[in-house]
């Protein structure tokens, strides 16, 4: 069972792993903190089901010690978890769990702290922010994306009810707590969404918490109840069928992912897609001004395009990606990007890669004295160019997609 689980996990077959936005459990990509924060969460529910409210506690702690925002989002399911379990949680219990709890989320918490007195939360960070700047953790990603969770959350009810009625209390219990965790996250995701559609509350705070974070844990949840429900049922008859029907079933889901990362990228690196390998002349002309400009020189580049400042080794006016996640800076990051794209009106398409190729458009419209002038204003040597956009000055590198000019800023 647990095969078959990392099969489906690591392949995403039946949507496991998936939720009702755009992150997986598993991480997208990049290893990210949010993969250990949901890793943290599995611990904490697990306690839950040992009856272990101490530990539940403080894994929530090491939740929010990962990610913040997903140990708000998974204190708020726990709390009525250990309130709905029998027996419940003594005062002592809870009030050592939540002393851990503290404990474990404290150094987060601190670099919260420091960050708020330095303006982090000062202005700025509205929904209109959102919509520009990331929707794509807001919004519904498709139908499918709330089918899926919703089958798995109505057969986690459906197995429970079947073992209550069977008189199996301890798996009826399992399974209730699975179901209830489940359904606590559908009720969170549909106050998100009217929040995020229709304001319940200024500002979008309760949209903005971003209950959908841990929306893939229902499909991880569901998937489980469903491998270990069938496994009770294949060894109260055949003991040996299921083990041998969950690993033909792990072996045949894998093999296909294998032999195609194989056929992609070699055993060596199978599953390794290095970032600029997204795009070779991309990462071509920002190794070249790695390697052949000052170390201290500042670029324009087309604010669509992402990583500039982590390969070329090299700082840049301001790009799309990289964005202050709070108020401190945002001001200033939204007139960059302004004064990039010719002062004109930023994009609204409620859509990130749409936004992206917006500003790259708008950019390329710059001419070259607009672009000495911005080489002015902010104390930028170089520029990267796109196709058809004038030079400002020497061109000193290019390829297909790319050029790199010295801007001349003595010239009007």
């Amino acid at each position: 069972g647990y095969a078959l689980l990392a099969a489906l996990l690591s392949t995403s077959a039946l949507f496991v792993g998936r939720g009702l936005e755009v992150n997986d459990f598993l991480g997208n990509g990049p290893i990210m903190p949010p993969t250990f924060s949901h890793a943290a969460v599995l611990m904490s529910l697990v306690a839950v089901l040992e009856r272990r409210p101490v530990a539940a506690l403080a894994w929530c702690g090491i939740t929010g010690l990962f990610h913040l925002q997903i140990g708000a989002v998974w204190l708020c399911v726990l709390l009525p978890l250990l309130a709905l379990d029998r027996p419940r949680p003594t005062g002592r219990q809870w009030a050592l769990g939540l002393v851990l709890l503290v404990l474990g989320a404290l150094p987060a918490f601190s670099h919260l702290w420091r960050l708020a007195t330095e303006g982090l939360v000062a202005g700025g960070h509205t929904l209109d922010d959102v919509n520009f700047r990331m929707p794509h953790h807001f919004v519904l990603r498709g139908a499918r994306h709330a089918l899926w969770p919703l089958a798995y959350l109505i057969l986690l009810g459906v197995l429970a009810q079947r073992l209550r009625a069977a008189g199996e209390a301890a798996a009826a219990r399992v399974y209730g707590l699975l179901f209830a965790c489940c359904g606590l996250l559908g009720v969170f995701a549909l106050l998100h969404f009217a929040d995020y559609h229709f304001h319940l509350v200024p500002a979008g705070r309760l949209a903005r918490l971003q209950f959908i974070r841990l929306s893939p844990l229902v499909t991880v949840l569901g998937a489980t109840g469903l491998i270990f429900a069938v496994q009770r049922w294949l060894a109260g008859r055949r003991p040996q069928a299921a083990a041998a029907v969950f690993a033909a079933l792990a072996v045949l889901m894998l093999l296909p992912k294998i032999y195609g990362e194989w056929r992609a990228h070699g055993l060596d690196r199978a599953g390794i897609v290095w970032f600029g390998e997204a795009d070779p002349q991309w990462l071509d002309v920002c190794l070249w001004a790695r390697a052949h400009t000052p170390a201290e020189a500042r670029f324009l580049t087309p604010p669509g395009h992402s990583g500039f400042v982590s390969m070329a080794q090299r700082s840049t006016v301001a790009e799309h990606k990289v964005n202050p996640d709070g108020g401190r800076g945002l001001a200033q990051w939204y007139e960059r990007l302004r004064a990039l794209t010719g002062d004109q009106p930023l994009p609204r398409l409620n859509d990130f890669s749409r936004n992206s190729t917006a500003l790259d458009e708008a950019y390329a419209r710059n001419d070259a004295a607009r672009l000495r002038e911005l080489g002015r204003r902010y104390g930028a040597r170089y520029v990267i160019l796109l196709p058809g956009m004038p030079a400002p000055g020497l061109v000193r590198y290019g390829n297909p997609r790319f050029r790199l000019a010295e801007i001349d800023t003595s010239s009007p």
